[in-house]
């Protein structure tokens, strides 16, 4: 039996879909004109803002939505809509190339025109890397992503969760404000005031506020170091 064209087709999407919804990619530029772009930061050949305000996380929600954010910074993020063929990924200003072959899926990068010049991108998954970081000491946690702060508040939570912590859909927001990050944690479910506030200190630790003794709230330190919940107690909020 011979399969139609569309078949197949659909075929190849639904694996595709299958290798990234769900998970968190990153892209990024990695050449301009031809050029690392590092290098051609260096060098002045690039702008230099071109990997800070050019790199982007990207979380697929579903078959139809992604979350973005804007990575290295603590702008706002947002959902938004991308679209899927047999070959390509069209997400933003950015039309993405894959392939699958023997059930694998496969990114190719792929070039924009920016003022004249050729912006080479690519997109890597950040799941691996995750597990990776995650289980050591090197992350400059004073320079998180939007993402690394939220992750390393919900490893907290869901410790808290599993010590008794009352549990709930929690809705993570990053905010910037009086020098320092932090992140909301909302109830994504009900309407209700917001339940908890993280914050990166000056030293790179993750503090939770602290309304054992009301408002003004104080802030105590949860973890010292990236996505480690050794020390981690049930919160008295």
């Amino acid at each position: 039996m011979v399969k139609e064209s569309t078949e197949v087709e659909t075929d190849v999407k639904s694996i595709a879909q299958k290798q990234f919804v769900g998970k968190i990619f990153l892209i990024s530029p990695m050449l301009y004109d031809g050029e690392d772009a590092s290098q051609a930061m260096e060098e002045n050949k690039a702008p230099q803002n071109l990997i800070h305000d050019g790199a982007s996380t990207v979380r697929f929600t579903n078959e139809t939505t992604a979350h973005i954010e804007l990575a290295g910074t603590y702008r706002p993020d947002y959902d938004t809509q991308y679209t899927l063929t047999e070959n390509q990924l069209s997400i933003g200003q950015h039309t993405i190339p894959y392939t699958v072959k023997n059930g694998v899926l496969t990114f190719d990068t792929w070039t924009t025109d920016m003022d004249g010049h050729t912006v080479t991108w690519g997109i890597t998954s950040a799941s691996d890397s995750t597990e990776t970081t995650s289980s050591t000491s090197s992350v400059d946690t004073k320079n998180l992503t939007s993402e690394q702060f939220k992750q390393w508040v919900g490893a907290v939570l869901d410790q808290q969760f599993s010590m008794g912590r009352p549990s709930f859909s929690y809705k993570l927001s990053v905010e910037n404000h009086e020098g320092y990050a932090y992140v909301r944690v909302d109830d994504s479910e009900k309407q209700v005031d917001t339940i908890d506030m993280f914050r990166i200190n000056s030293s790179g630790q993750l503090e939770e506020q602290d309304l054992t003794h009301g408002y003004p709230a104080t802030y105590k330190v949860v973890s010292s170091q990236f996505m480690d919940t050794s020390a981690v107690k049930e919160t008295n909020n």
